[in-house]
C-alpha cells in the first residue's frame, strides 16, 4: 500500500488487493495538485485515499486489485491537461479521481471524456453549474454552503445586517449571490459587498468600508494568503470586535486570527460520529507521527474511493459506463455521514457549521449546528 510521492509528474504504486475470483486490475489516475500553490494540501489527500484502499481490501469489498497512478497539475491548468491526458491515453486508467481547482479541473475532465469518457471522480467543493456523462462531485456547492451558514447566523445569532468580502473569481460571487438571497428572505439585509483580485495584500480600503457600513456580521471568503492578510489587517482594526464573522472558506493558515469565525463545511474533524472516529484512528495506526491532519480537502477523497469500490461491485465491471450508471446507485457512511450521489452526479451530504478556535488544521473547533441532507439543487440547468 505505501507509496512513495515523488516530484515526477507520473508515480504507479501498487495499492492492495481483495481475494475472489476476479483478479484483474483497476487504475486509479489521482491527479492534484502535488507541488505549486496547492501542494500543501496533497498529503491530506494521498492518504484519506491510501486508508480508504487499505480498508477496502481488508473488507472484501470488490474482488480485484487496485494501482494508483499518480500525476502532478503542479497547480497548473496546462499541465493538468497535460498529465490528464498521460493518464487517460497511455497510463489508460480506469477513473480519474481529482483533487483540483475548478481551473485545473477545467484541464482535465474534457479529457476524461474524450473517446473512453471515463469518470471523473471530483473530491473538491466548487462553484457549482456544471454536469455531464461521468462527471461526479462528493463535496458542496455553494448554495450547500451558503444556505446552513446564513440560516444558522440569521436564526441563532441575530445576525441581521450584512458586508461580504471575497475575492474576484466565480466561486465567491456566486456564493454571495445565494447568500444574499438567502438573508433577504430570513429578513436581513446586505449592505454591501466588495471584491478584490487573487493577490490583493492590502485590504484596508475594504476593511474601511466594511467598518463603515453599520454591519453587525462579516462574510469574508477570499482565499488563501488573500484571507490571511485580510484576516491580520481586520483584526488590526479598533473595533473589529463588534462584528461576527462567516465563512464558507477555510482561514488554513491564518493561526489565532481565525478564532471567531463560524464557518460551514461538510467535515471537521471534531465530528464525533462513530465513522470519524474510526477513520482518525486508521489514520494515526496507518501513518503515526506523519499522520496529516483530515480536513475538508481530504476526506472527500476518502469518502469518493469508498464510493468508486462500491460502485465497481454492484457494476460487475470496470467498464466506464457501467460504472457510471452504477456510481448513482451506490452510498457510503462515512466520516460526514451518509453520502450519496443524485441523478446530476452531485451529492446530498451533511453541512455543518462550527465556531474556529485558530487555524482549521489545529482543530480544537466547535461544532455548533448540523443540517442533515442538505441537498445542491439543480445544477444541469446553471
Amino acid at each position: 500500500m505505501a507509496a512513495v510521492l515523488v516530484t515526477a509528474p507520473l508515480v504507479s504504486c501498487g495499492a492492495g488487493s481483495s481475494s475472489g475470483g476476479d483478479d484483474s486490475t483497476v487504475k486509479i489516475g489521482f491527479v492534484g495538485s502535488l507541488s505549486g500553490s496547492g501542494g500543501v494540501f496533497a498529503q491530506q489527500s494521498i492518504q484519506s485515499l491510501k486508508l480508504a484502499l487499505a480498508e477496502i481490501a481488508e473488507a472484501k469489498v470488490v474482488a480485484r486489485k487496485f494501482e494508483v497512478v499518480y500525476a502532478d497539475d503542479a497547480s497548473d491548468p496546462r499541465t493538468s491537461h497535460t498529465v490528464c491526458q498521460r493518464l487517460v491515453f497511455q497510463d489508460k486508467v480506469d477513473v480519474v479521481l481529482g483533487f483540483q481547482n475548478s481551473a485545473n479541473r477545467a484541464g482535465c475532465l474534457p479529457v476524461t471524456q474524450q473517446g473512453r469518457n471515463i469518470p471523473y471522480l471530483y473530491a473538491t467543493a466548487y462553484e457549482g453549474g456544471q454536469c455531464g456523462s461521468g462527471f461526479f462531485v462528493d463535496d458542496g456547492v455553494p448554495r450547500q454552503q451558503v444556505g446552513p451558514l446564513i440560516d444558522y447566523m440569521v436564526k441563532d445569532r441575530a445576525a441581521k445586517k450584512w458586508f461580504l468580502v471575497g475575492n474576484d473569481y466565480a466561486a465567491d460571487r456566486i456564493a454571495h449571490k445565494h447568500a444574499i438571497e438567502r438573508i433577504g428572505q430570513l429578513g436581513g439585509q446586505a449592505l454591501g459587498e466588495e471584491y478584490a483580485p487573487i493577490g490583493t495584500t492590502d485590504w484596508t480600503p475594504i476593511i474601511a468600508k466594511v467598518m463603515a457600513s453599520g454591519a453587525d456580521t462579516l462574510m469574508i471568503d477570499a482565499v488563501g494568503s488573500d484571507l490571511i492578510a485580510f484576516m491580520k489587517q481586520f483584526r488590526a482594526t479598533s473595533g473589529n470586535a463588534r462584528l461576527q464573522l462567516a465563512s464558507f472558506t477555510p482561514p488554513i493558515g491564518a493561526g489565532k486570527v481565525a478564532k471567531g469565525i463560524h464557518l460551514s463545511a461538510s467535515y471537521f474533524p471534531a465530528l464525533t460520529n462513530p465513522r470519524n472516529q474510526a477513520y482518525l484512528a486508521g489514520l494515526k495506526k496507518m501513518f503515526g507521527a506523519k499522520a496529516q491532519t483530515p480536513s475538508l480537502l481530504s476526506v472527500p477523497t476518502y469518502d469518493f474511493t469508498w464510493l468508486y469500490a462500491k460502485a465497481l461491485a454492484k457494476a460487475g465491471s470496470a467498464k466506464p459506463t457501467a460504472v457510471s450508471k452504477a456510481m448513482l446507485q451506490v452510498s457510503f457512511d462515512g466520516p460526514r455521514g451518509k453520502i450519496q450521489l443524485n441523478s446530476e452526479g452531485h451529492v446530498t451530504i451533511p453541512m455543518y457549521v462550527a465556531l474556529l478556535a485558530g487555524d482549521p488544521l489545529e482543530g480544537g473547533e466547535q461544532i455548533v449546528k448540523r443540517f442533515d441532507s442538505v441537498e445542491p439543487g439543480p445544477q444541469c440547468a446553471e
